[in-house]
């Protein structure tokens, strides 16, 4: 019993280690993004974008490169139902989400086509580095159309066509500049203090990834439960608050697109980013386990999507659906 209470406690030190590495790496590289000469749109897609997802991305690696591959799958496959099923769903309950055509149509096709595109590699059981580099290809590649197109963080196209501002829904960090000043070097933009947040926050990220990966699996050991429900639970969730925070501070002031559009934008780069820059770095075994997760996977983000175009809202009782459809699931994969 004093060994699983000491694994909560680790567990709960970790995420907190993790939710402030995310706050301070990604406000600190924002910055340095900022006065260096980024667009919002190139900052919103890229450093914001990524660096919410960073917890994500370092247990799955942190997990993979010390041999817990249930974790790592675990972590990218739950920390995905939990962002579009429990988390979307409990802000649809609190009040009616409006949708919109990029949230559908771009975002929405783009995360469902990220899901059934790993769920094919991983069919073989492994995921090999050829693998993860091609799914990093897309992603990137991904990333670059968005920017082509000039979509993402400053404007979405409403369900009658007319143009949304997303931008305020995003991290801003105010520079003191005008767009029209010119380009100074990170070293004169950034004060040391801004440079030492940054390099704590990225440290607090490592630091908070291992322990959390070494304590869930010793939880796991303890309890009686695979390293996969352990990750696709627990890991998720914690990985996870960089998000979960993100979504109830847009949504509390009625940002309800925008919170839900980078829910949708965290899980193209969970799939894609993470689950293959940490298979080009050492190939993913998948369980059995693991591959009915992601099949679950994959009819959530169908479903959602659906929901998301009826009606062009999420209703009350289609949020109570998929919080519902969530639990179900975690309780499933715990009993496993």
């Amino acid at each position: 019993m004093l060994g699983v209470l000491v694994d909560l406690a680790v567990i709960a030190g970790s995420v907190l280690a993790l939710w402030y590495g995310a706050t301070a790496f990604v406000e600190a590289a924002s910055l340095v993004a900022r006065r260096v000469g980024l667009s919002e749109l190139v900052v919103g897609l890229t450093v914001v974008a990524v660096g919410t997802s960073t917890p994500e991305l370092l247990v799955t690696l942190d997990a993979a490169v010390v041999g817990r591959t249930g974790v790592a799958v675990g972590n990218v496959v739950g920390s995905n139902v939990f962002n579009l099923g429990l988390l979307v769903g409990a802000v649809a309950v609190f009040a009616p989400v409006p949708t919109g055509r990029t949230l559908v149509y771009q975002d929405g096709v783009a995360v469902v086509a990220a899901t059934l595109l790993t769920t094919a590699l991983v069919a073989d059981g492994t995921l090999s580095r050829v693998e993860g580099v091609g799914l990093l290809v897309v992603y990137a590649t991904y990333v670059l159309v968005l920017i082509r197109r000039g979509s993402g963080s400053e404007a979405a196209l409403s369900a009658d066509g007319s143009a949304e501002s997303a931008a305020s829904g995003g991290t801003t960090v105010s520079t003191g500049e005008s767009a029209d000043s010119p380009v100074e070097t990170v070293a004169e933009a950034v004060s040391p203090r801004h440079l030492l947040r940054g390099v704590v926050g990225f440290g607090l990220l490592v630091g908070g990834a291992h322990l959390l990966v070494e304590s869930s699996a010793d939880l796991a050991r303890l309890v009686g439960v695979s390293e996969w429900a352990i990750g696709a639970t627990v890991v998720a969730v914690g990985t996870s608050t960089p998000e979960l925070a993100t979504s109830m501070a847009a949504s509390a002031s009625g940002r309800h697109e925008v919170s839900i559009g980078n829910l949708v934008g965290s899980n193209v780069f969970n799939l894609l980013g993470a689950l293959g820059a940490t298979a080009a770095i050492r190939p993913v075994q998948v369980t059995g386990d693991a591959w009915t997760g992601l099949l679950w996977l994959c009819a959530q983000m169908a479903v959602v999507v659906v929901l998301f175009r009826t009606g062009w809202r999420l209703s009350r009782a289609e949020g109570a659906l998929l919080a519902a459809g969530t639990l179900a699931w975690w309780a499933a994969s715990v009993a496993g």
